[in-house]
């Protein structure tokens, strides 16, 4: 497969209304095409969303138990990628920030209006069993939004159970939840 001159005029069309994920301050890119340039797309997206400060292409689909996937910093602070291949932003959702490793954690910000379904559907004093957690913001909803007995997080990757540890850090920070001794 070759790429044109033609091909490059639409991929720069393309880019006026691309589509990324945005989680925390980091931006998710998977559609840079063969021929352009990911630095200035990243520099496009920056340019578009203050908020944003790094932008990341995903070159590869999610792999192994934990669902991790390969991303390169194409643009913003590239010292954001640790030795250890981790690329760690904070995420909020309806008030509850939790801890992202967008590079060895799945995680999808497109989940968020499912997420705050669940949470409204737990009723004061339940205890809560959140199997297969990721970074735990379906159960940082449920503790932080509603009055529950307890909560248990199940997940494999310790790269999440490290997230999750420290949006509980986070939760019980949060002067707007009612925890522990604040209650």
């Amino acid at each position: 497969m070759t790429y044109s001159e033609e091909d490059e005029v639409a991929a720069a069309e393309r880019g006026k209304g691309r589509h990324y994920d945005v989680v925390g301050d980091v931006a998710i890119v998977r559609d840079v095409l063969p021929g352009e340039e990911g630095e200035a797309v990243g520099e496009e997206i920056m340019a578009s969303n203050s908020k944003i400060k790094v932008v990341a292409v995903q070159n590869d689909a999610l792999k192994g138990a934990v669902k991790a996937s390969d991303m390169v910093i194409v643009a913003g602070n590239r010292s954001r990628l640790g030795k250890d291949g981790s690329l760690v932003t904070t995420h909020q959702e309806f008030g509850i920030k939790c801890m992202v490793d967008v590079n060895r954690v799945f995680f999808s910000a497109r989940m968020g209006p499912e997420r705050i379904r669940l949470c409204n559907c737990v009723s004061r004093g339940e205890d809560v069993l959140s199997l297969f957690s990721g970074v735990g913001l379906e159960g940082l909803m449920i503790a932080g939004r509603r009055e529950i007995s307890g909560i248990t997080f199940v997940e494999l990757n310790p790269a999440a159970v490290n997230c999750i540890r420290r949006g509980l850090e986070l939760l019980g920070r949060n002067k707007a939840v009612l925890w522990g001794s604040r209650a």
